[in-house]
């Protein structure tokens, strides 16, 4: 594991170095560990799968930025018809403390129609451009937006710090803003392999859905497991497990705890009866608990009682 820790540990050093030599600060978002080539997913509804989710972020080469990226696909099956929804998001910020969201990109396909966003900082907010199959591109303009790139990822950010990290972000599917709060929590030892590991959690609120969700994290930096609610979960696999949706149980496949871990067993009969944020660039951070269906018109996937919105 620590081999194929060094390269992304080694360079994120480096970064950080250049940046000290020319006299520049460096976010936290950067300085916190996280798997090279970014963490795939398998999202699971009670003991169905019904997904999968792929997130990452890095430095922008030659440039004082940072990109983030998110890429979703649902899958569920509605009455006699099957639904299908893929939500992708870019974003790129300033990487100093405090970086600017300064573009967006956010894409939909499938169910519920298609369509694709582009927004870019402007001195007064956002200009976006939306463009959706045989009409006519919109363009239309957001006021100023507070995400910062510490909120790329809250989560590492609060583990670093250990303390509660609070900041604005923005929703890619109604382009607003609600604040999102993460708060590290108390450490748990699971059995990974017959070894005993100590794994840090944390809890995640949006003022969006204001359901808590719950994450697990490897002392690498790797996401094991995230959890909302009471009926669904994201379970780190490789990406071939994560991409295929005939899996059924959450708790009986083979969930990697780090970069090295591939095809790991985190706990043999671990429990389903967990859910999860689903978010834009931010990870785990709105709407898993709906569906949109082939009329546009929002679906529930959970029949537990939902926040009020």
């Amino acid at each position: 594991m620590s081999g194929l820790r060094a390269p992304a540990i080694a360079a994120a050093l480096l970064l950080c170095l250049a940046a000290a030599a020319r006299g520049e600060a460096t976010s936290d978002v950067l300085r916190a560990p996280r798997p090279p080539g970014g963490e795939y997913f398998g999202l699971y509804l009670v003991d169905k799968k019904i997904g999968w989710y792929f997130t990452d972020l890095q430095p922008v080469p030659g440039r004082a930025e940072v990109r983030s990226v998110a890429d979703f696909v649902f899958k569920a099956v509605v009455g006699n018809n099957t639904a299908e929804r893929r939500h992708a998001e870019e974003r790129i910020y300033e990487s100093r403390p405090g970086g600017r969201l300064l573009s967006f990109v956010v894409k939909d396909e499938g169910d519920g129609g298609n369509q694709l966003l582009t927004g870019k900082a402007t001195s007064t907010g956002f200009s976006v451009k939306r463009h959706r199959p045989g009409q006519a591109d919109e363009t239309f303009n957001l006021p100023a937006v507070q995400e910062t790139v510490e909120d790329a990822d809250q989560l590492r950010v609060a583990l670093l710090r250990a303390k509660e990290v609070s900041g604005m972000t923005l929703d890619g599917t109604d382009l607003s803003q609600y604040r999102m709060t993460t708060t590290p929590g108390p450490e748990e030892r699971r059995a990974v392999n017959g070894v005993s590991i100590l794994l840090r959690k944390a809890t995640i609120v949006s003022e969006k859905e204001k359901v808590p969700m719950q994450a697990v994290v490897a002392p690498d930096g790797a996401v094991v497991e995230m959890s909302y609610g009471s009926a669904m979960i994201a379970r780190a696999e490789p990406k071939s497990v994560a991409e295929r949706l005939d899996r059924e149980r959450a708790g009986t496949g083979q969930h990697p705890v780090g970069p090295g871990s591939q095809g790991r067993r985190v706990e043999e009969n671990a429990p389903v009866s967990h859910s999860l944020i689903l978010g834009g660039a931010q990870p785990w951070r709105t709407r898993a608990r709906r569906w949109w269906g082939r009329s546009g018109r929002t679906r529930r996937l959970c029949t537990t009682p939902s926040p009020s919105s």
